[in-house]
């Protein structure tokens, strides 16, 4: 009975994660095959480098880090860094089944929990991205007034139920400016008879905004991107809460790049980030891991660190800051976004047909970031792939996707997405990674660069090759251990998707050939990815559970142990 107890609180533990922490998502990305033992994966971009983290001394060795977990814990629970979070990844996974990885999933658990705020003071020192805080950017009066159109707008339910970009849900957003031009064009009254509400109401919001927007707001972001083209290309609102429209709601948005944005302004219309534990989020990732090739990207749900933004303040920073929107407590959030662009360069001529001639993003294709940088190299890889199937109608086109010049540079760069994702996993970069393991699996990767990669996973694995072997399987084609491969050194750096695709992977082939301790390592992994919040890995581990339960009973060792597994992923709650 009382294994029988643990079993329904285990449930009940995993579905309250699910609820309480909201699942990461993408813009512009594409869906990843579907795991068969998982109902839904999406490709991830994404990290930004900023922030603290703990010594190594504080860290122990990979050997003695599994015993050590409850001490680290206790001095370093404000300081989470990458370094930790691979660490005790690879312990989780490297000893799946015994106390060690046990006691480190129990601690990732419990990171996971955690809400840390943003520390501005760092911004200019620890990263090549820009993240600025401006302060009281809006007067209160302002802001009040906003406040009191948005409560009768959103009593009239004038707020857009269209799907979001990145994760397909109602958005809840309105459009001030779009293209650089307001909606609706401005008039000196706001109660003339011939608007009805909504366009009166809109009108004035419009009013209320611009002279920041435009006096106050754009030279300071000409002047921080040092570019004075610039300008204002779009400005919306947006509402997160409980049964905003009709009993629908919106708790957050998941962690993505404003790809078309080269620099995004996000103003607090209310407190509930002010203490810096709601709301907008980035990352922090400073890799001080022992690895020649471990990259500077993680998504993982430890690193997130919250903007502390009172109402009227502002926060601004540049497109390749990753960054997401998570509001607990029954809190309503609202903001108010600006995008500013600058697409005066010349288009390329000689591609007519490229997707080059659609992206609105010239910043990604300038300087020497499209060689150097693993994360201009993945989003734009993202971009184009994205482009080349609305441009083609034909998911399969990108693999044949042609070259294409760059801006303003006279060297021909082979801007072929998978050739960029191979170039940005070559730097260790986790999100590249994991949709290289989805274009394997897939079957769309080019057959000329499967040995590539396979040498590549060779020198990524070097610290590592015990969890590479045992990811492998002789039953399996090249592509789909390649795959796996790929995966697993995205799990490894904390991405949840990848978790969830290699588990899914696993999991099936337990079942086919009979093996507990596949299946075991699978519910690890469904385990990682369920208390970063992954909906579709929380619903995967019950299906574990469930399996192991009906083929061996609540007494078989392989049912404990997998519910052991469970409960470790998530003993965080209470």
């Amino acid at each position: 009975m009382r294994r029988l107890f643990v079993f329904h609180a285990t449930l009940v533990a995993i579905l309250l994660l699910a609820r309480r922490i909201n699942s990461f998502g993408v813009q512009h990305q594409h869906a990843t095959p579907t795991p068969r033992f998982t109902d839904n994966n999406r490709a991830i971009a994404g990290s930004q480098s900023i922030g603290l983290s703990i010594t190594k001394a504080s860290l122990g060795t990979e050997d003695d880090i599994g015993h050590t977990h409850h001490s680290w814990l206790r001095t370093a629970t404000a300081t989470s860094s990458y370094a930790l979070v691979h660490q005790q990844i690879t312990t989780a996974l490297r000893h799946f089944n015994g106390e060690r990885g046990l006691e480190a999933l129990q601690s990732l658990a419990q990171l996971c929990q955690q809400r840390l705020p943003y520390q501005f003071k760092f911004a200019s020192h620890n990263s090549d991205s820009l993240v600025r805080h401006v302060p009281s950017l809006l007067p209160k009066a302002v802001t009040q007034a906003i406040a009191e159109r948005l409560d009768f707008m959103t009593l009239q339910g004038w707020w857009s139920t269209n799907p979001d970009s990145v994760d397909g849900l109602p958005s809840f957003h309105l459009n001030l400016i779009s293209n650089g031009v307001p909606i609706l064009s401005e008039t000196n009254s706001y109660d003339g008879d011939n608007d009805d509400d909504f366009e009166r109401n809109l009108r004035y919001l419009i009013h209320l905004v611009k002279p920041y927007i435009y006096e106050e707001l754009l030279p300071l972001a000409q002047k921080l991107s040092k570019t004075s083209s610039l300008n204002v290309q779009d400005v919306f609102l947006r509402r997160y809460g409980d049964d905003v429209i009709d009993g629908q709601s919106r708790s957050g948005i998941s962690a993505h790049y404003d790809v078309y944005s080269q620099l995004t302004a996000v103003c607090a219309l209310d407190d509930s980030a002010a203490t810096g534990m709601n709301g907008l989020y980035t990352t922090e990732v400073i890799s001080q891991v022992d690895e020649p090739i471990m990259g500077k990207t993680s998504n993982h749900a430890s690193l997130r660190r919250f903007f502390p933004l009172q109402c009227g303040d502002a926060v601004l920073h540049s497109w390749d800051v990753l960054h997401g929107v998570d509001v607990r407590g029954n809190q309503t959030r609202t903001s108010l976004i600006v995008w500013f662009s600058s697409n005066t360069e010349e288009r390329p001529n000689d591609e007519a047909e490229s997707p080059l001639q659609h992206l609105d993003a010239p910043w990604l294709l300038k300087g020497k970031d499209v060689d150097t940088s693993a994360t201009t190299q993945f989003v734009l890889a993202s971009a184009l792939e994205s482009l080349s199937i609305t441009t083609t109608g034909d998911a399969d086109a990108q693999g044949a996707t042609p070259s294409y010049h760059a801006y303003g540079n006279k060297q021909r760069l082979n801007l072929q997405p998978c050739n960029l994702y191979f170039q940005s996993a070559s730097k260790g970069n986790a999100f590249a990674l994991t949709r290289l393991g989805s274009l394997c699996e897939e079957g769309d990767l080019p057959v000329s660069m499967l040995s590539e990669l396979s040498l590549l996973l060779d020198q990524l694995q070097k610290l590592r090759e015990d969890l590479h072997a045992a990811v492998e399987s002789e039953r399996s084609a090249l592509h789909t251990n390649l795959a796996k491969r790929c995966w697993l050194e995205g799990a490894i750096r904390g991405n949840h998707l990848a978790q969830s695709a290699l588990a899914g992977e696993l999991m099936l082939e337990g079942i086919e050939q009979d093996d507990i301790p596949r299946r075991q390592l699978a519910a690890t992994l469904f385990g990682l990815a369920a208390q970063q919040g992954d909906e579709s890995a929380v619903d995967a581990l019950q299906r574990v559970v469930k399996y192991e339960a009906d083929r061996g009973g609540e007494t078989d060792t392989a049912f404990v142990d997998v519910l052991r597994i469970a409960n470790a992923a998530c003993c965080s709650l209470p």
